[in-house]
């Protein structure tokens, strides 16, 4: 399938680390029309195999989302197949054991869920938009064109090549990107992007947009714990401001400020000093933190940015960007 899109996600090898990956979604600016494109390697060695495909599953009922076969989930479909064949053996002994303990039973026997069976079977080999080919683990050094009439014949390689593709010095039409490989740092040069950052390895999971190339990451947790996904609704909403006056508690420069709000969102807000509006006492690009509402229930904590200064009819009103949301304080307070 291609397509051209100006909101894309990407994501690889997330490995059974679901509370990594609700992390990371909850990070990311969605948009109504963002497609989420997935690479494959879902599961096998993490402890969260089920609960990735859950939130996989989940975040297709809001966005686009597209999903690759990985040679993890190869293997799982040939254990399945034949539990007792030399594939369950290679299954098992690339972390497979993980997955099924995953999904075990009250009898201690695994129990794959219907629809999570149908979301393996239904992995595609390669998606492709007009700039990018998206595919688990590499290519042979063919033409796109030669590679998508023959997939079945190149599937090995789509789920398991290393070098052969990252030495080539073929000149595919468009920039390949995928994971397969983990790597301390995301790779890229003028034909390939590797977003396998090695989170399961104690180091992080990455999320790639595109067009712009911008990178998202989240370190691997060093103790599990239950995340949750912020509402993904609220994607439909980002643009939406609310006019309203707010009281918003600010420390600078050892002092305790006190601003209200002119209009809000989950994702910011305009305030300005209640008690000094003429004198400037923001900066654009001041990073501050503070509390909104009173103290008692429901007051938030956040962490911003100053965006904008402007000076309107000689009162001072400060535009700020969250970089940590009201939203992401409360989920960590969550047990």
């Amino acid at each position: 399938m291609k397509e051209s899109n100006d909101s894309i996600f990407v994501f690889s090898d997330i490995h059974g680390m679901a509370s990594e990956l609700r992390l990371l979604i909850n990070k990311l600016p969605l948009e109504d029309n963002s497609t989420l494109v997935f690479l494959g390697d879902y599961i096998d060695r993490g402890p969260q195999s089920s609960e990735v495909i859950d939130t996989i599953l989940e975040l297709k009922k809001y966005f686009k989302v597209i999903t690759l076969m990985g040679n993890h989930e190869q293997m799982l479909l040939d254990f399945l197949e034949d539990e007792s064949g030399e594939e369950a053996g290679l299954f098992i002994y690339n972390g497979g054991g993980a997955t099924l303990e995953s999904y075990k039973s009250v009898s201690d026997r695994f129990k794959i869920p219907p629809e999570h069976l149908a979301f393996y079977k239904s992995l595609q080999l390669t998606y492709e938009t007009d700039d990018y080919f998206f595919v688990h683990a590499g290519l042979p050094d063919l033409p796109l064109d030669d590679i998508k009439s023959q997939l079945d014949e190149h599937k090995t390689t789509l789920l398991w090549i290393r070098e052969p593709f990252f030495e080539s010095e073929y000149k595919w039409s468009k920039t390949i990107i995928h994971g397969h490989t983990p790597m301390e740092d995301i790779f890229e040069d003028d034909q390939r992007i590797n977003i396998d950052t090695a989170c399961f390895f104690d180091n992080k999971l990455t999320a790639l947009q595109l067009p712009q190339k911008q990178y998202f990451s989240v370190a691997k947790l060093s103790q599990r714990k239950h995340v949750y996904l912020k509402d993904l609704r609220s994607a439909t909403r980002r643009s939406i401001r609310f006019e309203g006056s707010v009281p918003v508690y600010i420390t600078v420069n050892s002092t305790l400020l006190q601003f209200e709000t002119k209009n809000y969102s989950e994702f910011g807000m305009l305030i300005f000093d209640i008690i000094n509006p003429g004198n400037k006492v923001l900066s654009e690009n001041d990073i501050i933190s503070g509390q909104i509402g009173e103290d008692g229930p429901g007051f938030s904590n956040f962490e911003g940015r100053v965006v904008r200064v402007q000076n309107s009819n000689e009162v001072f009103l400060y535009a700020i960007e969250f970089t940590k949301t009201p939203y992401e304080f409360a989920t960590e307070e969550v047990p």
